[in-house]
């Protein structure tokens, strides 16, 4: 069982909660980033916006060459 740890490290998309659809979100960004196109992140304070940039980045090394390189 996962319990909700607000400073721990979430870089799998599985415990991104309280998102519609957050496979779909992050599938359209993906898709965004092999085409070459920019994209903006954006919300509150502690809304999630790192873990969304880690589990892109986790999904971009299990299925890539490995030619992308994180920049925040």
């Amino acid at each position: 069982m996962f319990s909700f740890k607000p400073n721990e490290r979430i870089d799998d998309p599985k415990y991104l909660f309280g998102r519609n659809k957050p496979f779909q979100q992050l599938n359209i960004l993906l898709n965004n980033i092999h085409r070459g196109t920019n994209c903006q992140l954006q919300g509150e304070r502690r809304f999630g916006k790192t873990s969304i940039l880690n589990c892109i980045l986790t999904e971009l090394k299990k299925n890539t060459s490995g030619n992308y390189l994180p920049y925040y």
